[in-house]
């Protein structure tokens, strides 16, 4: 989760893609990953890249994007997600506005890594 939400705060689409792509399971028997990549990029175009973007737009654009492909997610993973969505919610309306939630998610998470 962490590797996605540094992909999304850099704005490497395709990176994003690989990274839920990877985090995925098939649910239909045939996953065409081409059409799931160019569906990821072309869905995630609409958004702005960076860490000002809107956090919950963007993974439940993302989680569109996987459902409509045959993909899904562990359903912990999803909770996961979910609960970062909302947390970003609350960040949003409390902290500083030159102070994006995904910048403040991966600074407390440089804080807590190992060799730190």
């Amino acid at each position: 989760m962490v590797l996605l939400l540094w992909t999304f705060v850099h704005g490497n689409l395709a990176a994003m893609a690989d990274r839920l792509r990877a985090l995925s399971v098939p649910f239909r028997p045939v996953v065409d990953d081409r059409a799931f990549s160019r569906a990821f990029e072309h869905q995630m175009s609409r958004y702005d890249r960076g860490a000002g973007s809107d956090v919950k737009l963007v993974l439940s654009s993302a989680m569109d994007v996987l459902r409509d492909h045959g993909l899904r997610l562990d359903p912990q993973l999803t909770l996961g997600l979910k609960a970062m969505a909302q947390a970003s919610a609350f960040f949003t309306q409390l902290a500083p506005p030159d102070r994006p939630f995904t910048e403040a998610a991966l600074d407390a998470v440089s804080l807590v890594s190992p060799g730190r």
